[in-house]
Formats: C-alpha cells, structure tokens, sequence
C-alpha cells in the first residue's frame, strides 16, 4: 500500500510539470515580405532530447499542415514562407518540436478596417492579435501612418488590438496604416498595409486672447493663447471701429501668439480686439467678439494748478480673461525712473471709468503716467501721457493808500494791487469804528482791472458824521484768501465859529506809517472849489483858526476841507482829504421905517447881504394889535395892503424872529411908516 502511494505522488508531479511546460519553444515573429511571403522566426528549444522542429500552415487557423522540411538543428530558428497572400487575410503558423512540443498559435498581423469619423480628421483602426497571449518579450503594438511626407511616422503604441479616435489633419487626402510589433528588439512582426481617407471639414477651436495692451513707444500689443486645435496655422485680428468689425490682418505660425497693431494711436483713440484661428484647410474658427477686449484708455491728465495735484483717469479693461485684480498708476518725474504712485480697486469703477489723485506735486516739473491692469500672471498697459506742472503766481502785496473824502461826503479809496498775476479779487470793506461788522463796498478782479493804483467809490457812507475806515483783502487766482491791506482810516474835519472866529479841528488819518508831512486848509466861499490851500500846518497838528468878518460870504457859509500829505523819503504825492465842513456867518437883518407901495422899495422887508438863519418869521400889526401880515420867507414882504385892499396911509408895528446859525433865536421889534 505505501508504494502504490509513493508512485501515484510521482505520477502526479510529472503530470503538473507537462502542464506547465506546454512548449519548449514559440513563434515571436511573423514578417509579411511584399505581401507574398512571410518570415517566419521563433524561440530556440531548451530540451535536452531535441531532435527537430516542424512548422504549421493554416489559413483559418482551424486546418493545418506541416510547410516546411524537417529541421534537425536546434539552432535554426528562421523559415521564409513563400508565394501564399498575406495581403487579404492572416495567416496562422504553430511550430512542433519533436513529435509531441507544440507552440502557441500566432498569426499574421492584418488590419481589419479603419473607420473615418464625419468630422473627417478622427479616425479609428482595428488588427488581429499577434497571438492569444503574447510573450512576455514582445513590445506593445505599434501604428504607423505615412504622411505628410511619404515616411512612416509613429502615431501611438497600444496593448490593445485597436486605436481609437485618433486625429490626422489634412484637408483632403488618402492615408497609409500599419502596425507592428517586435520580439525583445531582435524581429518585428508587421501588418499589410491599409489606406484610410481623411478630410479636414471642421473649423477650428477659438483661440483665447489674454491681453491687449500698449508698449512704450505706443503700439497696440495684442497676445492670446494658441487654440486647442493642433491643424491651426494662423490667426486673424479683428478690429472694432464702433460699427463694424473688420479683420485688419493675418499672423501665421502656430507659435505665434502676439500682434503689434500699429496703424492706430491708442492715445487718441480706444478701440476693441478679437482674434479667430484657421486652419491648413482655410477653415476659420469663430472670432471672439463677445470676449473682446481693448487696452486701458488713459484720458489727458487734469492738473490742477491751485492744489499741485494732477487727476489720472482712465477706462476699465473689459472681458479679461482672469478676474483682475488691482489698477498699478506708475508716473516718471523729469524722465527718471518710473515708480508706483499708488493703485485701485476694480470696485472703484464708476461708470466705466477710474480716477486717482497723485498729490503733493513739484511745480515746473515734467510728469509722465501710465496705468496698468494687473490680472494674476497678465498684465495690460496704457498708453503714456505726460502733464508739465506749473505754478501760480501769488499776490504779493497790496496797500489802500488813501481813502478820500469827496464834495458830497462820500469817500473815494483808492488801492494800491500786484497785477503781476494772472487773477486776482480784491474785495475793499469798510466800517465806521462803532460797529464791529465790515461790509464789503465793492469786488475788483482782475484781468477786469490791469492797472494799478485803482479806484473805488462808496456811495453809502457820509463821511461828515464820523470817520469811515477801510481796508482791503486780496483773494487770489485760486479762491486763497491770501493778504490783508492796511486799515486806512478817513480824516474826520469838526470846528465851530465864535467871536467872528472860525476853528477847525480834525482827526489824523489812519494807515499811513510813515506819518503826515502836513496839512492844507482849504476854504470855498459861494460854492466856488479852491484851486489852491488858504494855509498849511505841520503833521503833528490837528486845528487850525482864522477870522470870519472880512471873508465875502454870499450865502452865510464857509467850508472848509483838510488835506494830508503822507510823509515819504521818495518823490511821491500822495493825499487824503477830509470831509466837507460849513461855518456860517450870522445875517444882519436891517428893516426901513418907511416905504411906499408905488415908489421904489414897493415892499417892506428885511435888507441884508446873506441869511443863514432858520424859522424866520414876521408879523405885521395894525395899530389896534391885529395881525393884518406874516410871512416864513425872508426874500417876500408886505405889500401895504389888507385882504387885497390898499392900508391906510400911517405907522404899523412890525416883529421878525428867526433861529441864527449859532442856535440863538433873534427877535427884531420896530415901526414902519405907510406912505401913500
């Protein structure tokens, strides 16, 4: 029992290494010569007890027979089959070593079909396997095509017995396929060759554009990224004038990806971009209209003088193709080194548009900007446009030289101004001394007024009330208010007669401060202005008398004016002069005793040379004390009648009374003799 054991062990292990070793040798290669003749090559036996290998034929792979003699060395591993057709069907081989080694079945490559995609540039190629399992020294599959130049060109390698949906792009043209497959680089099996026809009917994918922007001397620079479509042999750039989109060149190359439009001014004008790509087969891909884009548009930049700063505005970009993430402003001084002079937010569009303020500028210096848009990796630039910064020229100085008192009370002041600038506002104000608010008289602007002094009259004021005083503000061209005049202050002329004595006293002026060299008195007599002062005092006086009884006064008034002469060490004249003040004289009022209604005083009435007085008044009074006569006006009298009818011939009694210039009332009493 234990040796039938021990045998039925050893029975079974030999079994299990025959399953194991199925051949001692395999066929590795199957080369189809001009489609006649196949080269056939396999392993070398290992066997100890070789004796010889015979190869077998079948066309179907179902019936075989032996095609070749008995070969008895083992190293003779290579069989050309010849005159069978290897072109319209495979052929399947198997080789026997001894009488019971047999290989593996394998069999010519051979192309199934290929089928053609109605796009016309995809296709799709079918073979038969090399064998049901393929040595482990063998290569992948390998598929060859022939064109564009008539030389086999490697398209893929597979493990699979197919290749699917591959791309050859020719317009219109017959293909040429095969595949192969080699043995540890020492034989390679090949197929018969097939033709497939492939036509390119489909437009290309759309390129992306990825920026346009300006370079520094100017020029539109427009770059995209290539479309995904590996046939593309060039783009076409369009242009948008507002209207129309108009192709406005080609660029050909598939590495091509810039264009440098340089027809327009993209610092005067603003125009958008889009690109479409073609093909080898003039087939053109849509253009990108609805992505378009167009560089930044920077607008004149906006300087403003009164602030020394300058507005940068511009345009947002458009259809970017990342999100954008900030505006750059770089600016050059004078040619210098561009650096960054701060940035915005997209956020902070308004309209389309951006502004920013480049502040604390250098007058006279030579300012050059440009914006940038900053989206990740990209970038896109303006054009550049400089702004030359100026300065404006301040006021100086400016001085109210006098304030003047007219004839009629009314003040005349006359200012002295810069006019060496290009505006100007010089606002006179006054006020009397008693009031603490200033009211302005009058706005002089310039260029309205270019000469200097100038004049301003006031109308609203009586200087012989009190003192009036002025000064002016300037306001410069960029609404600063930028000095303050001095105070001049009008001279204030007072006085009083007593004792036939006419005194005058008077206030300085203000404003001058170097002083008065001295003072004039002049006096009109009978409305008559003087052409020349009656007298002088020094500056440090302020009064001056004269006597009244000799002056030929007409109407009871004197008038008089002061006026100042400003102390100067240069030739300069210049005055102020005070307001008009009036002294009166008091009437004599001399009344005859008699007078005769037809003769030649046909009145009775007061004589005198002047009346200064008011509320004069005389009454005429019948012997008996009646009223018979009365009268306001000292130039009418009494006719020598009453109620129309002629008085009787005799003597009348007579009062006159009137207020004299000093505020004294004066009563004259007497009798007048009616003569007939």
């Amino acid at each position: 029992m234990k040796y039938r054991l021990i045998l039925l062990l050893i029975l079974l292990y030999s079994s299990t290494l025959v399953a194991q070793r199925v051949s001692s040798s395999s066929i590795v290669c199957l080369n189809i010569i001009d489609n006649n003749n196949v080269e056939i090559k396999w392993t070398r036996s290992d066997i100890d007890s070789f004796q010889s290998y015979v190869l077998y034929f079948s066309n179907d792979g179902a019936s075989f027979s032996p095609v070749s003699p008995i070969i008895i060395d083992v190293n003779d591993t290579t069989f050309l089959h010849t005159g069978i057709d290897a072109l319209n069907t495979p052929k399947y081989y198997y080789v026997k070593v001894n009488e019971s080694d047999i290989s593996p079945i394998a069999k010519t490559l051979f192309l199934q079909g290929i089928d053609v995609n109605p796009n016309g540039y995809q296709g799709s190629l079918f073979w038969t396997s090399f064998a049901d399992t393929l040595d482990s020294g063998m290569s992948y599959y390998r598929v060859y095509y022939d064109y564009p130049d008539g030389d086999w060109h490697l398209l893929d390698t597979t493990a699979e017995t197919s290749l699917r949906n591959f791309e050859i792009f020719t317009c219109d043209d017959s293909i040429r396929f095969k595949v192969e497959i080699s043995y540890r680089n020492s034989c390679t099996s090949n197929s018969p060759v097939i033709k497939g026809r492939f036509t390119d009917i489909v437009a290309p994918d759309k390129p992306v554009l990825d920026s346009v922007s300006i370079t520094s001397d100017g020029n539109t620079i427009i770059g995209w990224t290539q479309s995904d479509s590996m046939d593309v042999v060039g783009n076409i750039i369009y242009r948008y004038d507002g209207l129309i989109w108009s192709p406005i060149d080609s660029v050909w190359g598939y590495q091509t990806q810039t264009y440098t439009d340089t027809v327009i001014n993209p610092c005067n004008e603003n125009y958008l971009y889009a690109i479409s790509s073609f093909d080898s087969c003039g087939n053109n891909s849509p253009f990108t209209d609805l992505t378009a884009q167009r560089p930044i548009f920077l607008y004149n930049i906006n300087y403003s003088v009164c602030d020394l700063k300058d507005t940068i505005r511009w345009t947002e970009y458009v259809n970017p193709k990342v999100p954008i993430e900030r505006y750059e402003i770089w600016y050059s001084k004078n040619g210098g080194a561009y650096k960054l002079a701060g940035q915005k937010e997209p956020s902070d569009a308004v309209n389309g548009e951006i502004t920013f303020i480049h502040q604390n500028l250098d007058p006279g210096a030579d300012y050059e900007y440009f914006v940038r848009a900053i989206m990740g990796d990209i970038s896109s630039s303006s054009c550049r446009k400089h702004v030359i910064t100026q300065s404006y020229k301040i006021p100086q100085f400016v001085e109210t030289l006098t304030a003047d008192v007219l004839a009629d009370n009314t003040v005349n002041v006359t200012v002295e101004g810069d006019m060496d600038v290009n505006n100007c506002i010089w606002n006179i104000w006054h006020f009397d001394g008693n009031q603490p608010d200033t009211t302005l008289v009058e706005q002089v602007t310039k260029p309205n007024q270019n000469s200097s002094p100038f004049f301003v009259g006031d109308a609203t004021v009586d200087a012989s009330i009190n003192p009036w005083f002025y000064y002016t503000t300037v306001i410069d061209s960029c609404g600063k208010e930028r000095l303050t005049s001095n105070t001049f202050k009008t001279i204030w002329l007072q006085g009083y007669a007593q004792d036939n004595i006419n005194y005058l006293n008077w206030t300085a002026p203000g404003g001058w401060g170097s002083g008065v060299e001295k003072y004039y008195i002049y006096r009109t007599i009978t409305g008559v202005e003087p052409t020349a002062p009656i007298d002088s005092v020094n500056g440090d006086v302020l009064q001056y008398q004269e006597p009244a009884s000799n002056q030929p006064v007409e109407d009871g008034r004197i008038i008089y004016f002061v006026q100042a002469l400003k102390k100067s060490d240069s030739t300069e004249h210049i005055t102020s002069t005070s307001n008009r003040f009036p002294l009166f004289k008091e009437a004599t009022l001399y009344y005859p005793n008699a007078f005769r209604p037809d003769g030649q005083n046909n009145e009775f009435k007061p004589v005198f040379s002047f009346f200064g007085g008011t509320n004069y008044l005389l009454q005429i009074y019948s012997r008996w004390g009646k009223v018979i006569f009365e009268t306001s006006d000292p130039q009418k009298g009494w006719d020598g009648t009453i109620q129309n009818q002629p008085a009787d011939v005799g003597t009348y009694v007579y009062v006159s009374s009137y207020r004299s210039v000093s505020g004294n009332t004066v009563t004259q009493k007497g009798t007048v003799t009616l003569i007939r």
